[in-house]
């Protein structure tokens, strides 16, 4: 049961990633429209944000590593590996949400069209996100529990 509830979190963080890079054509709208001193600084955020998405990165390598270091020789090769997607899956997007943001598009004034946009920008993502996990994580173990993958 462990390695089947850890393999049905890992497909649905996956499928989640994989929804939520679909609104990046949103996104992508969105920048066209910006111009000027906007611009600038959805640049400036957005780098912020990749930033802290790549500490979380790296933090999410160093836990794998010192986890197979510290790991008994008798750990099953499915469970470790289990665990280390688990740990690159999960720690990024933790660690982006703790790290604080200097900025935040909303609070520069932009015409009620673009928080408009920006505001669908964030439902996309969001539901993308928690739909994806969902529909992965319960299709996996459904999956699991008829093949009886352990």
């Amino acid at each position: 049961m462990k390695n089947s509830l850890l393999l049905s979190i890992n497909v649905g963080l996956l499928v989640s990633y994989a929804l939520k890079y679909h609104c990046h054509g949103k996104i992508y709208e969105y920048e066209k429209d910006l111009t000027g001193d906007l611009l600038a600084k959805y640049e400036k955020i957005k780098k912020e944000r990749m930033n802290h998405f790549i500490i979380g990165l790296v933090i999410a390598i160093i836990v794998s590593f010192m986890y197979c270091i510290y790991l008994s020789e008798k750990t099953p090769t499915f469970e470790k590996i289990n665990v280390v997607v688990l740990f690159m899956l999960i720690l990024p997007i933790v660690i982006y949400k703790v790290l604080p943001k200097s900025d935040y598009m909303l609070k520069h004034s932009q015409s009620d069209q673009d928080y408009k946009d920006w505001f669908n920008i964030y439902l996309c993502m969001k539901n993308k996100c928690v739909y994806g996990f969902l529909a992965g994580f319960c299709l996996t173990m459904l999956v699991l529990s008829f093949t009886n993958i352990n």
